[in-house]
C-alpha cells in the first residue's frame, strides 16, 4: 500500500467478525486478494480468513470494513487513479486507514467529509 509501503492488508477478529486492516508489522504483504469483476466495479475477495467463506469486503453504518461470505452482500468498488497508485470507492465512500493505538483498520469515509490525507492509496505488487 503506498500509505504504509511496507505493510500488506490483512484481517483481524473483533467482536465476531474480521475485519480488514493493514498488517500490525512491518515488511508483512499481508493476505493476498482478489479483484472480481461486477458491473463496472470490482468486489474484494480475500483469500483467507478466520470463518470459512467468510472473505469479502463490505462495510456497515459505521464504516469500518468487514468480511462478510455472499457476493450479493459484498460492496462493488470503484478503482480510481491516485498517485502513487490506486483508491477504491464504493459511492461517495472511499476506503481511508482508522488508525487507533495499536492498528491501522480500514474504514470509509464520505467524499464531501474527508481529509485525502487520509484515504488509502493501494498498490498491486506479485505474490
Amino acid at each position: 500500500m503506498a500509505n504504509e509501503p511496507t505493510r500488506g492488508v490483512t484481517f483481524e477478529v473483533w467482536s465476531s467478525w474480521d475485519y480488514a486492516l493493514f498488517a500490525n508489522d512491518a515488511n508483512n504483504p499481508g493476505t493476498p486478494v482478489v479483484f472480481r469483476q461486477q458491473g463496472n466495479g470490482y468486489i474484494v475477495e480475500m483469500t483467507n480468513s478466520n470463518y470459512s467463506g467468510y472473505v469479502y469486503w463490505t462495510f456497515g453504518l459505521k464504516g469500518d470494513i468487514y468480511l462478510v461470505n455472499s457476493t450479493s452482500d459484498a460492496r462493488v468498488w470503484t478503482v480510481s487513479p491516485a498517485a502513487n497508485g490506486f483508491k477504491l470507492t464504493n459511492g461517495t465512500q472511499t476506503v481511508a486507514c482508522n488508525p487507533t493505538a495499536d492498528k491501522r483498520w480500514l474504514s470509509v469515509i464520505s467524499d464531501e467529509h474527508s481529509d485525502a490525507r487520509k484515504y488509502v492509496v493501494f498498490q498491486f505488487s506479485k505474490v
